[in-house]
């Protein structure tokens, strides 16, 4: 009989395999992947963490990086979604910014002050769905509401976690709700944050980000990635306009080979035109 009292902390599709991690109260923690399973009581648990931690470490070898102090929803972004761009880290170097100076990257390219997460703090709605969040058991609004209490109560940065950017572009890529609740707390701040320097890593034009221009630059910028839907389709509707052009074209010059070398018939037919 399986235990009423599981609580599901996470569920994931990382490449081929199914991961998932169950804590089943009174029992003992349960890391499935695919039809493999791993019982491990809290103690076991947090010393794989802590060993996963240090493996990292070693694999990746740059000053300034530590996976414990890295948010485990970003570092699962970098390592699954972003095809493990830990690969490619070549350094990481310190940086203050003021918060006005900081973009966020979500629909839109938004200041902080026009982000989702700063208007939630000024009572917009921000939905009840726990979908979205990657907290288990949290909605957005909840997870907000944690995060503003941990600025208040610890500062910033609290346990080592920075706000980290990529290359030197001003986009924030992990710490956007820590931003939009020091804003609210402190006004327009400067801030340290951590940039991550990539190999090969094409960052967006700082001097058109900056500008009054910034979103709409963003916009044509997601429409040049190779990857964007909106591009394959338009890439699609260009190759059948082409084609019909292209039997249209086809067409006009078989029309004008026709009358070239049946001029009589052309004249005839003109000829009886003009009779009506």
């Amino acid at each position: 009989m399986s235990n009423p009292a599981v609580t599901k902390l996470q569920r994931k599709k990382i490449g081929r395999y199914e991961v998932w991690l169950d804590d089943n109260i009174g029992e003992r923690m349960h890391l499935h992947i695919n039809r493999f399973r791993v019982d491990l009581d809290y103690p076991e648990m947090d010393k794989l963490c802590r060993d996963i931690c240090a493996a990292m470490n070693e694999l990746v070898a740059v000053p300034g990086f530590d996976a414990a102090s890295v948010d485990p929803v970003f570092l699962e972004w970098v390592l699954c979604t972003e095809r493990c761009r830990l690969h490619d880290l070549e350094a990481i170097t310190d940086d203050e910014k003021k918060l006005s100076e900081l973009w966020f990257d979500g629909d839109k390219l938004v200041r902080i002050k026009d982000s989702v997460y700063y208007r939630a703090l000024n009572g917009e709605y921000m939905g009840i769905k726990k979908k979205g969040s990657d907290h288990i058991d949290q909605t957005p609004a909840e997870r907000m509401d944690e995060i503003f209490k941990s600025v208040r109560e610890k500062g910033y940065p609290a346990d080592g976690q920075y706000m980290i950017l990529y290359g030197n572009n001003n986009i924030i890529k992990d710490g956007q709700h820590r931003a939009a609740c020091l804003l609210k707390e402190k006004g327009d701040i400067a801030v340290p944050v951590k940039r991550y320097h990539f190999r090969d890593y094409v960052p967006h034009n700082e001097k058109l980000q900056s500008s009054v221009l910034g979103p709409l630059y963003m916009k044509f910028y997601r429409f040049a990635d190779g990857t964007n839907s909106l591009k394959i389709t338009f890439g699609v509707i260009k190759k059948a306009v082409k084609k019909i052009f292209k039997k249209s074209s086809a067409a006009a010059v078989l029309s004008r080979l026709y009358l070239l070398f049946n001029r009589k018939e052309a004249a005839k037919i003109r000829k009886i035109l003009d009779e009506v």
